[in-house]
């Protein structure tokens, strides 16, 4: 299995799975792990989630619980049963600090201070 970590200068990048069929969403979500010194890889149906996770192990997997596309919490559920140990952040972005308290739960989630 490939591995969702890398090394760069003694400090581990993480890589982390974004599954939001909201394009503006995802790629300020993406924008934020990256500011944070991590991967990012963005999944905009379920179908690409499985695909991803079929190749890749991520750190941590981000979903959008307002996705049109297909219901988040169902597939959160599928993925903690393939994957039980998984960090994973359900996150709805409605205002303009709704990023800046996804950055927090990022480090929280990360293990990061």
């Amino acid at each position: 299995m490939i591995t969702s970590a890398c090394q760069t200068n003694n400090e581990q990048k993480m890589s982390i799975l974004i599954v939001d069929d909201q394009r503006n969403v995802s790629q300020r979500v993406a924008t934020a792990v990256r500011e944070k010194g991590h991967h990012a890889n963005i999944a905009d149906s379920v179908e690409k989630t499985w695909v991803y996770l079929g190749m890749y192990q991520p750190a941590a997997v981000f979903l959008n619980s307002l996705s049109e596309g297909f219901d988040s919490l169902d597939l959160l559920n599928a993925v903690k049963e393939k994957l039980p140990d998984i960090p994973a952040i359900v996150y709805a972005i409605q205002s303009a600090d709704g990023i800046d308290r996804l950055k927090d739960s990022i480090e929280e989630v990360l293990g990061q201070k």
